[in-house]
């Protein structure tokens, strides 16, 4: 086997790049790792809410299927990262399929939140599909907008002066030995020239 070769072409030895050719290929993830990285993908779920044994099995299975495609045709390096990333990727792909299509992406992250923050009930069964009921409508409602949409203001321009700029004028001047600069104060009506 000869040395790694980058995308144009080229070998990491052309780039000044040692390379141990005596290492073998890149070692990464395999089928075998998902028994080590079960159990940590079940503590996040756990963390997600899923609470019901029969959801977590149903989830659990979802999740590895994902996981032995990924490491089949990717190489990864590590098992537990790649069975998370498969949960977040399985949950994100759930909530874009109950919002429906063309719904933007801040709203699909609002609608996550809704739905990891526990204001939506019984998103989990549906989750796991072992209810069939659709929930986009109520995942919606309990969304909140990220922001208001924009509006265009009409501000009058105006001139903003360094707040202490008199202030340190007039301190410059009685340090120089000249008087200060008074305050501009309002002329008093009742007062007469």
């Amino acid at each position: 086997m000869g040395p790694p070769v980058i995308g144009n072409g080229a070998d990491l030895s052309d780039l000044g790049v040692e390379v141990d050719s005596s290492a073998g290929p890149p070692v990464g993830a395999s089928l075998q790792d998902w028994e080590q990285a079960m159990p940590r993908v079940a503590h996040y779920l756990r963390a997600l809410g899923v609470r019901d044994h029969r959801d977590h099995a149903r989830l659990i299975e979802a999740i590895r299927s994902r996981f032995v495609r990924r490491v089949s045709t990717h190489l990864v390096a590590d098992a537990t990262e790649t069975g998370i990333e498969a949960t977040a990727a399985l949950l994100d792909a759930w909530i874009a399929a109950q919002l429906g299509p063309g719904v933007p992406e801040p709203q699909q992250r609002m609608a996550r939140a809704a739905v990891l923050g526990g204001v939506v009930e019984g998103w989990v069964a549906v989750w796991s599909g072992r209810v069939d009921e659709p929930l986009g409508e109520r995942i919606i409602a309990a969304s909140l907008s990220p922001a208001p949409e924009p509006a265009p203001l009409s501000m009058v321009p105006q001139r903003i002066g360094p707040c202490c700029h008199r202030l340190v004028r007039s301190i410059a001047k009685v340090l120089r030995g000249k008087p200060a600069e008074r305050p501009h104060q309002p002329a008093d009506p009742g007062r007469t020239s």
